[in-house]
């Protein structure tokens, strides 16, 4: 905890998508840590970077 391991993976992957990377690109969390990840990744980055999925149980939300 409190290592920065979220803001180096979101620093990587928009690095390597920077560069030519097409992905496509998984991020697997808890449940619990699923927003923190959303907000972490809008923080960081600009929004139109990535296309963002997020599921959860049997259900889908796509957030654009």
């Amino acid at each position: 905890m409190g290592l920065g391991k979220t803001v180096q993976t979101i620093s990587f992957l928009a690095t390597i998508k920077s560069k030519g990377a097409s992905g496509p690109n998984l991020i697997v969390t808890p449940a619990a840590f699923s927003a923190q990840w959303f907000k972490a990744i809008g923080d960081w980055v600009d929004a139109n970077i990535f296309k963002m999925i997020f599921y959860q149980g049997d259900g889908r939300f796509v957030k654009p």
